[in-house]
């Protein structure tokens, strides 16, 4: 009875031959080659002829394999199965690498118009928060350079009061706060005896020197207002002659 099991099993479910399984996979390796696998090697943008030659010389060797197949053993075919495919992905990542992105399609005549007015756009504001920008730290330094030179107090040398306008004006972030103490908290007064620094004592005789120098000219008030507004103020305060 057990035989008679055996040999049915036998005869209903053949045993399966390792060199035609073996053979079946180069076959599936060769026929990729030919189809999708080779087709996503070609279709990388970019790819040059040395990839070409190399996919087909890959192709070439699954083929000669097969027509030997015979003659080998099945380790033998799926060693050199193996070789391919190992081939096939070093050439695959090297064609990847050296592919080039694919151009991007020409845009619309409104793609064209939208692009160029969102470029205009975005130039104008990038260029007005610059100016903006440099405007506000160019104003902040030539306040600190004014209150530097302003707070060490008059009849000073010159070389003193220009030392302290550069110095103010580069460390403006520093000289701007050591004058609000010094205004505040050690009672140094008034706050600006000149617009810029307090060279000039009184005005010249020349009105073309009171122009060039009409940052620096100062008359010690005790308003601690600049001698460009004595005029105005001299001229509001004075009666009036009948």
């Amino acid at each position: 009875m057990t035989d008679i099991v055996t040999s049915f099993a036998t005869d209903v479910i053949p045993s399966v031959d390792p060199t035609n399984a073996a053979i079946s996979t180069l076959q599936t390796t060769a026929q990729g080659l030919g189809g999708g696998a080779g087709g996503a090697l070609l279709s990388i943008p970019g790819v040059g002829q040395p990839f070409v030659t190399g996919l087909n010389s890959l192709k070439q060797q699954s083929q000669n394999v097969l027509l030997n197949a015979q003659s080998m053993t099945p380790d033998q075919i799926m060693a050199k199965n193996d070789k391919i495919n190992s081939d096939y992905q070093k050439l695959l990542d090297e064609a990847k690498a050296a592919g080039k992105p694919l151009p991007p399609p020409p845009q619309t005549t409104v793609q064209k118009i939208e692009s160029s007015i969102s470029l205009f756009f975005s130039s104008m504001f990038s260029t007005t928060l610059n100016i903006c920008i440099f405007t506000l730290v160019l104003g902040i330094a030539l306040l600190g350079s004014s209150m530097a030179a302003n707070s060490i107090g008059l009849d000073k040398p010159t070389a003193y009061y220009i030392y302290y306008m550069f110095y103010g004006f580069i460390l403006f972030w520093f000289a701007i706060p050591l004058s609000l103490y010094k205004y505040y908290r050690l009672g140094r007064k008034p706050m600006f005896h000149a617009i810029w620094a307090p060279i000039r004592k009184g005005k010249y005789e020349s009105p073309m020197m009171n122009l060039l120098m009409y940052f620096f000219i100062y008359n010690p008030l005790e308003s601690g207002i600049p001698a460009h507004y004595q005029s105005s103020i001299t001229a509001v305060t004075t009666p009036i002659e009948v």
